[in-house]
């Protein structure tokens, strides 16, 4: 069935409801975050906190130090869709001592 152009002149224009689709598809997908910040007692802890508290899967997790001192943590998290990975990136980048947080 055709669906008019202007609505109202159709039979029982006042039965049409309004729709609207984003533009962003939403896909889940899995990314690999690395991470890297001063390593510190409970550093572990607290990003695995903060993806616990996102609801996030994580698919696996390993940490290592630097001889520098720093600390490396790889993360590979499932997401939906890039503003949704995004998002996660900018909350792990807040907690403390973390230097930068970018996609693998």
């Amino acid at each position: 069935k055709n669906v008019p152009a202007d609505i109202s002149k159709s039979p029982e224009p006042d039965r049409w409801v309004k729709a609207h689709w984003e533009g962003e598809i939403k896909e889940k997908f899995n990314a690999t975050l690395e991470i890297v910040a001063e390593d510190r007692s409970g550093l572990l802890a607290d990003v695995t906190q903060q993806l616990f508290n996102m609801r996030l899967f994580i698919h696996s997790l390993n940490s290592r130090e630097n001889k520098d001192g720093s600390a490396v943590i790889s993360a590979t998290i499932s997401v939906n869709g890039i503003d949704h990975l995004k998002s996660v990136i900018e909350r792990l980048s807040n907690i403390d001592g973390i230097t930068y947080v970018r996609r693998a």
